[in-house]
């Protein structure tokens, strides 16, 4: 090994060594800002779990409202063919595939 090797050898653990002082001599303030990281990541993953609960529960009223529209619209269709009403039912069986394609 020739000597600039060696001297970049030491200049190379002189570095690390004063990084490794710096760290240790921080140790505590490194961990208190990791801790605030940390707890600032979970609010934000809990407010967008709240966010997508919420999505969630609108969603699944709106199915609710679609499916007993479809339930209220088929019962109507079929009142209309028990009286003979052909056209009528052809119109309200449209509606309700109107909503079967919204519920998809």
């Amino acid at each position: 090994m020739s000597i600039f090797e060696k001297l970049m050898s030491a200049v190379k653990s002189g570095a690390r060594e004063v990084g490794e002082t710096i760290v240790d001599a921080n140790g505590i303030r490194i961990l208190e800002q990791e801790v605030v990281d940390v707890e600032a990541s979970l609010h934000q993953a809990k407010r967008q779990l709240t966010q997508i609960m919420a999505e969630q529960k609108r969603t699944d009223r709106e199915m609710s409202r679609l499916k007993s529209e479809v339930l209220k619209y088929e019962g109507y269709a079929a009142e209309a063919l028990n009286k003979g009403d052909e056209s009528l039912a052809l119109e309200v069986v449209r509606k309700v595939a109107s909503i079967e394609t919204e519920l998809k």
